[in-house]
C-alpha cells in the first residue's frame, strides 16, 4: 500500500473511532443508564422478531438477561421478509407488538430506510470492531452488529480431482466444472443475491466472470439457502456449492467435503438489530441491545460463528476476521439500483 492510501486508511479508522465514542456518549446524553434499566424492569418484557440463524445463540442469551435483568424475552422466528413485511403492517396498523428486528443487514437496513427504526445505538457499541463498524456504516445507520457468517466455496473432495479443486472464486469458470456447481439464487433476495452485488464489485471479478460461470450452467437453488448447497455437496449430487457459510466446516468432519476460503475474498452477512420505532417495550429492547455486544453473548457467538466485539476468540481460525479477507458490497441500495442489479442476474442466469 502507497503512502497516500495507508494515511487515507489511518485516517478513516480515526473518524470510525471518534464517530463511536460520540455515539457512546449520544447514547448517554438525555438518558439515565440506570434509569433505562428501572424503566425496562417495570415494562417486563421484550418482544424481538429474528431469523432462524439468531436462535443458537439467543437462547443462552435469553437466560443471561433473565438472569440479569429479570425481563422476559419472547423471541418469534420467521424469514427475513417475513420480520420486515410483519413490523411494516404492525406500524401502519398502530398495532405494534415487536420491540426489537434481528435480521440479516440488508433486510434491516431497508427497514431503516423506510423510517422504521428509532436513531439509538447501544453504549456497548464502542467495544465493536472498526472494520466492523465501517461495513454497518455506524454510526449514521442505527444497527446493532451482533454476528457475522463468512461464505466461501464449499466442495465436495471425491468429486474434485487431485490438485484442481478450486481455491478462487475464478477457478470456478474451468470449463472441466460445467453443470457441476450449484448456486444459491442471485436473482431474488438473499445469499445468492448479496454474493452477487459483492463479487460485481471486485476488479478481478464483475459481470464479466458471471457471463463466463453462466457458460458452466450452474443449478441455482431458488429455497434453502446454504444447508441445502451444503447437503448437495455432502450427498455428491453437486462437486461445488456455492456461497456456503463457514458453519458447514464442522459438519464436515469425516465427510468427503472441504471448505475454501476464495482467494479474492469472502461474502459476508452481518447479523444486525434495531430498536423498531414506536416499540411498546422500548427501554427493555434497549437492555436487549446493549447485552447483544457483551462480552459474554460475543463468546457465545465465537463458538458458533463470527463474533463483531473485540478481542473475542473464535471455537475456528476460518471463522475469525483476524484472518478474514472480505468482498466489499454496498449496505443500503436504493429501489432502483436493486432493480437494475435483478435484471443483470436475469440477463446473465436467465430470468426465473
Amino acid at each position: 500500500m502507497n503512502t497516500n492510501a495507508s494515511y487515507i486508511a489511518a485516517a478513516f479508522l480515526l473518524i470510525v473511532c471518534l464517530d463511536l465514542a460520540s455515539v457512546h456518549q449520544c447514547t448517554a446524553q438525555g438518558e439515565s443508564w440506570d434509569g433505562v434499566i428501572q424503566a425496562a424492569k417495570k415494562e417486563s418484557k421484550v418482544v424481538i422478531y429474528a431469523t432462524a440463524g439468531w436462535e443458537r445463540g439467543f437462547e443462552k442469551g435469553i437466560e443471561i438477561f433473565a438472569k440479569k435483568y429479570g425481563i422476559k424475552v419472547e423471541p418469534l422466528y420467521l424469514r427475513a421478509r417475513e420480520a420486515y413485511t410483519r413490523v411494516n403492517t404492525e406500524r401502519r396498523a398502530g398495532r405494534q407488538a415487536a420491540d426489537v428486528i434481528a435480521v440479516g443487514d440488508t433486510t434491516i437496513a431497508s427497514l431503516w430506510q423506510g423510517g422504521g427504526l428509532e436513531h439509538w445505538l447501544p453504549p456497548s457499541i464502542k467495544q465493536i470492531r472498526s472494520e466492523v463498524a465501517e461495513l454497518a456504516d455506524l454510526p449514521r445507520l442505527p444497527i446493532t452488529p451482533a454476528q457475522m457468517n463468512l461464505y466461501g466455496i464449499f466442495i465436495n473432495t471425491r468429486l474434485s480431482p487431485a490438485g484442481r479443486e478450486p481455491k478462487c472464486w475464478r477457478d470456478l469458470l474451468d470449463p472441466s466444472w460445467r453443470g457441476k456447481i450449484t448456486m444459491d439464487d442471485p436473482r431474488a433476495p438473499g445469499a445468492g443475491y448479496t454474493w452477487f452485488i459483492s463479487t460485481l464489485g471486485h476488479p478481478e471479478l464483475g459481470d464479466a466472470f458471471h457471463h463466463k460461470l453462466a457458460q458452466n450452467k450452474p443449478f441455482i437453488v431458488t429455497g434453502g439457502g446454504s444447508n441445502e448447497l451444503q447437503m448437495a455437496v455432502v450427498n455428491g449430487q453437486f462437486a461445488i456449492g456455492i456461497p456456503v457459510n463457514t458453519e458447514a466446516i464442522p459438519t464436515s468432519k469425516g465427510v468427503p467435503a472441504k471448505w475454501i476460503a476464495a482467494c479474492e475474498g469472502l461474502y459476508y452477512s452481518l447479523n444486525s438489530a434495531g430498536l423498531i420505532k414506536g416499540a411498546p417495550h422500548p427501554n427493555a429492547a434497549k437492555l436487549w441491545l446493549d447485552l447483544l455486544l457483551s462480552e459474554d453473548v460475543q463468546r457465545i457467538v465465537g463458538e458458533m460463528r463470527t463474533p463483531v466485539r473485540k478481542g473475542i476468540p473464535t471455537a475456528r481460525p476460518e471463522w475469525s476476521l483476524d484472518n478474514a479477507k472480505l468482498l466489499r458490497r454496498p449496505l443500503v441500495e436504493t429501489p432502483e439500483q436493486r432493480d437494475k442489479i435483478y435484471r443483470l442476474a436475469d440477463k446473465i442466469y436467465g430470468a426465473r
